[in-house]
């Protein structure tokens, strides 16, 4: 009987073996996905790595990008002058400092967030901003009354070291009816007309000297950029559009929104061009014709090629400096 007991076991302890061995555990099968490197597959005595922990997920929170306008090392204001201006080395006086942006996007290495502009009459639309550092006082006679150095909106996570924007006022937007469009259009005293649009930026500074007979003074400075060679009347049912869009793009890298503000430099606007005076027959200063021998300068330190009216890099007229 003993003998047969144990003649008896030797199959069934085949059998159990030839089942395990074709079970799914001892196939040749992958485990099951998220079953590799946990606890129960680590070698004895030896923890499995614990999984990076990412944090909380980046949430959306209000952002405030402050800007300054400054002719050299003073602040841009109605009523005074500055000495120094342009290849002359001329006296001026304040005029105008004003200009649309939109596409606002903050800079995280090379990672670009676009920020939602909040709707904030009369400066501020969902697609558009308003800067205005000037208040219609002293020789700003063509402005407005409010001023404006604040974008606000909000934008997805932290951590950001720098900025772009591009300067003017979007296609699409740029030859409706200013009359039925929402801040900052219509009170923005920037509308030329329908076909040509807005002017984008409007920087003046007027010439203190005096004309040969020692009584006028030479004309003012117009520094007026906007969209050129433009066609299409929208009054006769024509659509519009434009040869030449002069929308600068801004690029600044190093900026923090919590720490750091946008200047505007007047000063170096007219580093390559003489204030004093101006080419006989044409408009004073340069409001953006493509045959105005003052505009070339202008346009080169505006970061735009003269001839396409495409960027052609970042404006030297911004920096970056710390709140």
């Amino acid at each position: 009987m003993k003998v047969r007991s144990a003649f008896l076991l030797v199959p069934c302890a085949a059998l159990i073996t030839f089942a395990y061995a074709c079970s799914d555990s001892a196939s040749n099968n992958p485990p099951p996905a998220g079953d590799a490197g946990s606890k129960a597959d680590a070698a004895p005595g030896v923890d499995a790595a614990p999984l990076p922990d990412s944090g909380p997920p980046p949430t959306v929170g209000p952002v405030e990008l402050k800007f300054e306008a400054r002719v050299g090392a003073e602040p841009f204001a109605c009523g005074k002058t500055y000495a120094g201006i342009g290849t002359s080395s001329a006296t001026a006086a304040a005029g105008d400092l004003r200009f649309f942006i939109h596409d606002v996007k903050l800079l995280r290495g090379t990672e670009e967030v676009p920020v939602t502009l909040d709707t904030r009459a009369p400066w501020q639309s969902a697609r558009l901003a308003l800067l205005d550092f000037e208040d219609k006082t002293g020789e700003c006679e063509f402005g407005t009354s409010g001023t404006n150095d604040i974008v606000k909106g909000s934008v997805l996570g932290t951590g950001f070291d720098g900025i772009t924007f591009k300067i003017g006022v979007p296609e699409d937007l740029n030859h409706l009816n200013k009359d039925l469009q929402p801040a900052p259009l219509p009170g923005s005293g920037l509308n030329w007309d329908w076909t040509n649009g807005y002017i984008h930026i409007a920087v003046q500074l007027n010439s203190m000297k005096l004309e040969s007979d020692g009584v006028a003074r030479v004309p003012p400075f117009y520094s007026h950029v906007g969209s050129t060679q433009c066609s299409g009347d929208p009054a006769d049912g024509g659509t519009p559009g434009c040869a030449l869009k002069n929308r600068p793009t801004v690029r600044l890298s190093g900026f923090d929104p919590t720490k750091s503000k946008i200047v505007l430099d007047a000063k170096k606007l007219y580093e390559g061009s003489n204030i004093d005076v101006n080419t006989p027959d044409t408009i004073p200063g340069c409001m953006s014709s493509p045959s105005d021998p003052e505009c070339p300068p202008i346009f080169t330190r505006f970061g735009l090629d003269f001839a396409t009216g495409l960027p052609k890099g970042s404006p030297v007229i911004f920096s970056v400096e710390p709140r």
